[in-house]
């Protein structure tokens, strides 16, 4: 088997990108591995692997840069670590096979759809899947009329994980946070967590079938608990985006969000987000990558980026997994020390 050079980009300790490297360790004798991000000071960048220092994705230079890492250290493959690049590259995706390396990535069209919360929102309701009823902001009011508060408001493009997510309780908060909102907000039913919120990741092959999923039930506590705030008696909370809980088998779930990647025409990771209702689970997250519970799931033995990576670059096939459920997933900070000398910024001075 050939030994493929794979390079991963935006690998900060919070990141996506640190979460695919991790899933990678220990397997050098297949990988060798590059590492990149725009920030000096970033953790991933100092593991032992071969780091790169690239503009941000926003940059202009960006993409120029990009390519000419590529070609300098012959990268076999690419996986974007933050869903800025991934919405860059994907655009560049012939550009990178010129060079002969592969973007390890959803398709185009997936990514676009994913990027826009109210499409997305919209494309799951036209598909027969659950999601919080979603309205524009300006159209806060027949959210209200329909649902009451409370009510979630975030962006609809650009972000990811739950940057920019705020619970709205009452019209004066509503009135409080117009004053500041752009046009790039969406309006959302907020859905009770008492039933479970849950990240599924669901691995697709190239040729469009299932290999497996994972579920995750969210314990949101610590890292995990996010923006939160009381409400006509009732604890309102939303997930930081760093995800703790149980590994869980339900095959409900499971089917619902493997169903949900066939539909959408998925190819490689997608990661899907909901909260268990009655009968359903409410969707209301879809992120055409690997997830910030990637490196979690590896270490119960569900390796995705492995298998994606010897999928998209050897064609192999893969069927069910064995990995471990009924296990309880708790996360902690980690830290490095770097030797000045190998610090990649600048060092202030006293």
């Amino acid at each position: 088997m050939k030994k493929y050079r794979v390079l991963i980009t935006g690998v900060g300790g919070k990141s996506v990108g640190y979460q695919i490297l991790y899933c990678l360790k220990g397997l050098e004798k297949q990988y060798d591995i590059f590492v990149a991000d725009c920030k000096p000071f970033t953790y991933g960048l100092y593991l032992g692997y071969a780091a790169i220092i690239l503009p941000p994705a926003g940059n202009v230079e960006f993409i120029n840069e990009f390519m000419s890492a590529v070609r300098q250290h012959e990268i076999d493959a690419v996986i974007p670590g933050t869903e800025i690049e991934l919405r860059v590259l994907v655009d560049h995706e012939d550009k990178l096979a010129s060079l002969g390396c592969r973007l390890i990535a959803n398709p185009t069209t997936v990514v676009k759809l994913c990027d826009d919360k109210a499409n997305i929102a919209s494309w799951l309701l036209r598909h027969g899947f659950s999601t919080p009823l979603t309205f524009p902001l300006r159209q806060w009011r027949d959210l209200i009329a329909q649902k009451g508060y409370p009510v979630i408001v975030k962006p609809s493009r650009g972000t990811g994980g739950s940057k920019g997510v705020e619970i709205i309780g009452n019209d004066q908060e509503m009135r409080e946070y117009l004053a500041g909102a752009d046009d790039n907000v969406i309006v959302q039913e907020y859905i009770d967590a008492s039933r479970g919120e849950y990240t599924v990741g669901v691995v697709v092959s190239p040729l469009g079938t299932i290999v497996d999923s994972i579920v995750i039930r969210r314990e949101l506590v610590d890292f995990s608990f996010g923006a939160s705030k009381d409400c006509a008696n009732r604890r309102l909370i939303i997930s930081s985006g760093i995800s703790q809980g149980f590994i869980v088998k339900n095959d409900k779930i499971a089917k619902r969000c493997e169903d949900l990647a066939l539909a959408i025409g998925a190819r490689g990771p997608l990661n899907i987000q909901g909260r268990a209702t009655h009968d359903d689970i409410s969707i209301f997250e879809v992120h055409p990558r690997f997830s910030g519970t990637t490196c979690i799931r590896a270490t119960a033995g569900f390796n995705e980026v492995d298998i994606v990576l010897r999928m998209f670059l050897d064609d192999e096939v893969f069927g069910r997994i064995q990995y471990k459920t009924n296990q309880a997933v708790i996360r902690c900070l980690d830290h490095v020390l770097v030797p000045s000398e190998s610090y990649l910024g600048t060092i202030p001075s006293e």
